[in-house]
């Protein structure tokens, strides 16, 4: 596969949308492919994109490379390493002593690896990479997102969009690991900042509501009321009793 590697700073959702549309990935790839970085006040997305070919474009294979020589964790669960002197695959991460890259070849799945011939390593186990396997580095994707951008209006088709697969995948995936809908999970994440605001903060009652999501006063007071049982006032003038957001 020949891809283009480019990068782009984001803040909102739909920036993306735009730019997908910008350069008709819908159309003209075969495949997109979004990771996720986060800062204090951004999302890089880095988008793979591009035509099949024999062989992985060397830009890929050398930012792939970069993060097993680091040891880095963004490519958990997307991409593992096999080594072909050895036939062993590993995790992005593994410990052990880092493979040569003319001995290197990556693959998506850790069944593609084990189909051409790779067993897993016994030291950084890539099988049981979370109590799911990538599934669990899905969840992990899916919970940055909500946690930079609880604030915004995430729908199930906007999350799914930033990860590259089907909303109907991303719903049964993620529930299956946490437990609770990518919806619920924002639902949490809004309550707890909005909680932490109203202790911490001198700011109004309509502003917190608008920093996590809710441009009306009224319907964040609704909304938080009916998660806590408990005015917004109320719950700053020490009224409340326990804290219905932790997870």
């Amino acid at each position: 596969m020949a891809l283009i590697v480019i990068n782009y700073f984001i803040t909102k959702v739909h920036e993306l949308e735009k730019i997908a549309k910008e350069l008709d990935i819908s159309t003209h790839c075969r495949y997109l492919a979004i990771l996720c970085r986060t800062t204090t006040t951004e999302i890089k997305i880095t988008l793979y994109y591009g035509y099949e070919v024999k062989d992985m474009d060397q830009k890929l294979f050398d930012l792939l490379y970069a993060a097993v020589v680091n040891r880095e964790s963004t490519y958990e669960g997307v991409y593992y390493t096999g080594v072909k002197t050895t036939k062993i695959v590993c995790r992005p991460t593994c410990r052990a002593k880092t493979p040569k890259a003319m001995n290197v070849t990556f693959y998506s799945t850790l069944e593609d690896a084990l189909q051409a011939g790779f067993r897993p390593c016994k030291r950084c186990k890539p099988e049981a990479n979370g109590a799911l396997g990538p599934d669990a580095a899905l969840a992990a994707q899916v919970d940055t997102i909500i946690e930079t951008q609880y604030k915004d209006k995430l729908t199930l088709s906007q999350l799914a969009a930033l990860l590259a697969i089907s909303p109907y995948h991303l719903q049964r995936t993620y529930k299956r690991v946490s437990g609770y809908s990518p919806a619920e999970k924002t639902e949490l994440v809004r309550l707890k900042h909005a909680q932490r605001f109203l202790l911490e903060s001198n700011a109004t009652i309509a502003e917190i509501g608008e920093a996590v999501g809710y441009g009306s006063p009224s319907h964040f007071a609704a909304w938080f009321s009916n998660r806590t049982g408990i005015s917004p006032t109320a719950y700053r003038n020490g009224q409340g009793g326990g804290d219905e957001s932790d997870e």
